[in-house]
């Protein structure tokens, strides 16, 4: 190898390398929610339209769910039968917002009354979800922590280490 490309090579490995391991995996992941998703907008069971800034509470469990989808029912299951997460609501801690951001309202229809009546079951009547990028929502369910800030906790996180951070 030339000298001037072994010394180019090099530096980029030294710069690759000494960027590894500079990111702290347990921070928590605080991102205020951009403005714009103050006006996120979506309907609940009865057809009235909420804001999710208005759904006032210590912290908010966002469930982005296909009505559809194995999975999604598979979770949404998981999570009625959660004592924690039963304690936590009935405290006040937290508030559960599951949101049907897919499919059409016929769809939700048939599945909303699956959904617990102490969560705010809601559908995205704009279809807004999938094109904020805040939500980065790549499958279904998709579970976001938001705390009385606005500021993100966790995201895309497994139920269980949810419901552990909620215990801290």
């Amino acid at each position: 190898m030339k000298p001037f490309r072994k010394y180019l090579w090099n530096i980029l490995a030294l710069v690759f390398f000494s960027c590894q391991g500079e990111a702290s995996y347990d921070a928590p992941q605080k991102v205020s929610i951009e403005p714009a998703l103050s006006d996120y907008e979506f309907i609940d069971i009865a057809g009235a339209r909420h804001l999710l800034n208005d759904v006032k509470a210590e912290n908010k469990l966002l469930i982005f769910y296909d009505p559809e989808g194995l999975q999604s029912q598979q979770q949404i299951a998981e999570m009625k039968k959660s004592t924690q997460l039963a304690d936590l609501i009935k405290e006040e801690r937290l508030r559960v917002v599951a949101i049907c951001p897919v499919g059409d309202l016929n769809d939700w229809n048939t599945y909303k009354n699956t959904i617990p009546a102490q969560w705010i079951n809601g559908f995205d009547i704009k279809g807004e979800a999938s094109k904020k990028e805040f939500f980065a929502i790549k499958s279904y369910p998709t579970l976001l922590l938001i705390n009385e800030n606005n500021e993100l906790l966790k995201r895309d996180a497994d139920f269980q280490s949810l419901l552990l951070a909620l215990d801290k």
